[in-house]
């Protein structure tokens, strides 16, 4: 990770950030999404055949990700998925001030309540992890 972030540190990306060293909850989430790739194809093979309610917010200023692969994704993977561009949003919109964040998470709210019934409660798994303790170096101030 630190001989890539080295590496990548003056590439200018799409979205209008430089380098791919980037923090806190958005280095992580990308790390999740890098490891998890190879179940992600085949999650997106079942095009059209998935049933589970999907909600994406979308933030219309954002410079950290790239909407058009979200709007594709939304567009072309689900049935049942509702895509919503808060336009005056930047990256996080439940950060945003109270115009842009109350209509978010009333929306959030509005989704799950509309789809309780629709789903099913399943039971939690039995089994247990142990989290390994991160050992992190000066280059990794996202840890």
């Amino acid at each position: 990770m630190q001989g890539l972030c080295l590496e990548e540190r003056d590439t200018l990306y799409p979205a209008g950030h430089t380098g791919l060293c980037i923090g806190s909850a958005t280095a992580n989430m990308a790390e999740q999404i890098t490891k998890m790739y190879g179940d992600f194809t085949a999650f997106q093979a079942q095009a059209g055949n998935l049933q589970v309610p999907i909600l994406m917010q979308q933030a219309g200023l954002d410079r950290t990700v790239v909407n058009p692969p979200m709007t594709d994704f939304c567009d072309q993977a689900f049935d049942h998925c509702t895509l919503t561009e808060y336009a005056g949003s930047q990256h996080n919109i439940w950060w945003e001030t109270d115009a842009i964040r109350t209509p978010a998470l009333n929306e959030v709210y509005a989704f799950y309540d509309g789809h309780a019934a629709t789903t099913t409660t399943t039971a939690p798994p039995t089994t247990t992890t142990t989290q390994k303790k991160k050992s992190c170096k000066w280059w990794q101030w996202w840890c």
